[in-house]
């Protein structure tokens, strides 16, 4: 019995040995970054068996195999357009009314894509909306995350389906509940209607954005509706989602873009885990470092790596006043306890960390100088500059800036910055709580 077992961990011993060694070798080959790969490689050797196995279920990045061949060539960075422009709709009364209004004038398709679409009453006037369109004969689609699918039981597939709607999941998990912090998700949220009319941003539909709804747990947030030539982009970044979730090619639909002589400009930008050269992250730090005297920016998820850290305080050193808005109270505690860790670096050099009073904020945008605003899906992450599906537009317009500035002032008007001696104020074991949520950087 003895010789058995002895034998028995003599084998095992070997498996761990080669499975450490080989999912090591995959990370060294694989891993883009030498943070994450050094992460990986300590969880792999010092967890036995377990360490390999989450590296094989949830270290490898699966998306780039899968996506060859089904997602139509499309520029990660669209050409500057020209008379296209946004109009910022405040909440989910505003956003979803004026939504909801373009799909009753629907004549063709309509086409919306979200990262949550919960079961609720938000989702319930969609669905009435969409029942209303399909019986004049539109054809409607909708694309889901998989995992943000989830966060309503049930979900909002099974409607959607009973009343005619074209509706698809993108990357069906296995895991039948949600999860916060999964990566390699859809976290873009647009919608087309018949080529013509289209909104974009970073709200989902839930009833929390629904002031008007009295909701349980509110959320602050902002859309936009998109005129103009870039509704094309708009067009060809949810066919090739469509394509990649459903393997069902798109016809380009018939363009009525009506053309304003305008001042304003606009281009689209859009990543994922199936590419490696991270635009979006790229396009907000040429921003940063092109500023020449402010930059704001307002995020629920700012956790910076060494490469944003480094282009705030070269802009900083160069005159440029930082401010940075997050908001009080967050909804994923691990990604605001590393954000924390973050601070001090960038307020010992004069950024402004601003914490938004309750409800939870969850809009995102950018602003430089007074004339660019840089809005859409993408926080200030790992997730969304690496490991997620993301969409940005790029505007070049004076008075959506001066707009998006009232509406920040209004967000945290009598709010002072977060200080150095509030931070040296928190206890030792919430700074080391924070620091150890830090390491988790390159998953965040």
């Amino acid at each position: 019995m003895e010789t058995f077992l002895t034998t028995t961990a003599e084998v095992l011993s070997i498996l761990h040995l080669v499975s450490a060694l080989l999912a090591s070798g995959h990370v060294v080959l694989s891993h883009p970054q030498a943070r994450g790969a050094s992460l990986w490689l300590g969880l792999i050797w010092l967890v036995p068996w377990l360490g390999p196995l989450l590296y094989v279920l949830v270290g490898i990045n699966r998306v780039p195999r899968r996506a060859r061949g089904r997602i139509p060539s499309f520029d990660a960075v669209t050409p500057w357009m020209p008379n296209s422009r946004l109009r910022c709709l405040v909440g989910g009364d505003e956003a979803y009314a004026e939504m909801i209004a373009a799909i009753d004038s629907a004549q063709e398709t309509v086409h919306l894509q979200s990262y949550i679409f919960d079961n609720d009453r938000a989702g319930e006037l969609f669905c009435l909306a969409f029942e209303r369109a399909i019986a004049r004969g539109v054809v409607v689609r909708v694309l889901i995350d998989a995992v943000g699918a989830s966060y309503s039981r049930p979900t909002i597939v099974g409607k959607l389906k009973s009343i005619g709607v074209e509706v698809a999941r993108f990357m069906s998990t296995s895991v039948p509940w949600r999860w916060q912090y999964a990566n390699m998700r859809n976290h873009r949220k647009l919608m087309v209607v018949d080529g013509t009319r289209a909104f974009f941003g970073g709200m989902n539909i839930r009833e929390g954005c629904m002031d008007s709804l009295r909701p349980t747990h509110p959320t602050l947030d902002i859309h936009f509706q998109v005129e103009g030539p870039i509704i094309t982009s708009l067009i060809s970044l949810f066919s090739g989602d469509w394509t990649f979730a459903t393997g069902q090619a798109l016809a380009a639909p018939e363009l009525w873009v009506t053309t304003h002589e305008t001042e304003t400009s606009a281009r689209l930008v859009h990543c994922g885990p199936d590419r490696t050269d991270e635009p979006i992250r790229w396009l907000k730090l040429a921003a940063v470092v092109r500023a020449r005297y402010r930059v704001r920016i307002m995020t629920p998820y700012f956790v910076p790596d060494e490469d944003v850290i480094t282009a705030l305080l070269a802009a900083m050193t160069a005159g440029v006043k930082i401010q940075i808005v997050m908001p009080s109270q967050n909804n994923l505690r691990l990604v605001a306890w590393a954000s924390r860790a973050c601070w001090a670096r960038l307020i010992a050099r004069g950024a402004e960390i601003v914490l938004s009073p309750p409800p939870f904020e969850h809009s995102k945008l950018m602003l430089i100088d007074d004339d660019l605003a840089i809005v859409g899906s993408a926080n200030w992450d790992e997730r969304s500059f690496r490991l997620n599906f993301e969409a940005d537009i790029e505007c070049s317009d004076c008075d959506l800036v001066r707009q998006m500035d009232a509406m920040l002032d209004s967000r945290i008007e009598g709010v002072a910055p977060v200080t150095l001696d509030d931070l040296a104020h928190d206890s030792l074991p919430v700074r080391l709580r924070d620091g150890t949520a830090r390491l988790a950087l390159p998953y965040l």
